[in-house]
C-alpha cells in the first residue's frame, strides 16, 4: 500500500473515531439535561431555566409546563424556599402562648420554656418569613444547575448561560 493511501486511511479513521466521540459526547450531554418530575420528562436548556426563574420571581405557587412529549405536567413551586440548607443557623425567640397546644404537649415544650414564657429554637433550614429564604432558594438553583453546566449572567440577574 502507499504511503499517501496509508495517510488517508488513517486520517478517515481519526475522523470516524472523532464523530463517534463527539455523538457519545452529545448523547451523554443530552441524558444529563433531561430531567423527569412527576411523570414528564424535560431537556434543561436555557428557555426553561429562565422561565422557571420568572416563576420563581413572580411567586407563581404553580405552573404546568409541557414536557418534550407535549404531555401537561403540573409543578408545585410554592415550597421551592422551604428546607433550603442554610449554612449559618439562625435563632428565633417564641412566646409559647403563640404555639398550639397540640404542639406544646407533643414536644413537651412547657419544660423548655424560659421564665418570661419563651422558647428559644434554631432554624436549620429555609422557611417562610425568614429574610434571606429568596437568596438561599437563588443559591441552591444556582448550585444545582451549575451541576449541569449553568451559570448565571453577571450582568442580567435571572439569564441563565451553558458552558459548552
Amino acid at each position: 500500500m502507499s504511503a499517501k493511501l496509508s495517510k488517508a486511511l488513517e486520517y478517515a479513521n481519526y475522523r470516524v473515531t472523532l464523530n463517534n466521540q463527539h455523538e457519545a459526547l452529545k448523547a451523554k450531554v443530552q441524558s444529563l439535561l433531561s430531567y423527569s418530575i412527576n411523570g414528564g420528562t424535560f431537556t434543561i436548556d436555557r428557555e426553561l431555566i429562565t422561565f422557571c426563574k420568572a416563576l420563581i420571581s413572580d411567586k407563581v405557587k404553580q405552573a404546568v409546563l409541557l414536557d418534550i412529549y407535549n404531555n401537561p405536567i403540573r409543578v408545585d413551586l410554592k415550597d421551592f424556599y422551604l428546607n433550603t440548607p442554610m449554612k449559618r443557623y439562625e435563632y428565633m425567640r417564641l412566646k409559647i402562648t403563640d404555639i398550639p397546644d397540640e404542639i406544646v404537649e407533643e414536644y413537651n415544650l412547657q419544660e423548655k420554656k424560659t421564665d418570661d414564657g419563651y422558647i428559644y429554637c434554631e432554624i436549620r433550614k429555609g422557611m417562610y418569613g425568614l429574610p434571606q429564604a429568596g437568596l438561599l432558594a437563588q443559591e441552591l438553583l444556582e448550585e444545582r444547575l451549575a451541576k449541569h453546566g449553568y451559570y448565571q449572567s453577571a450582568t442580567t440577574p435571572g439569564f441563565w448561560k451553558h458552558k459548552w
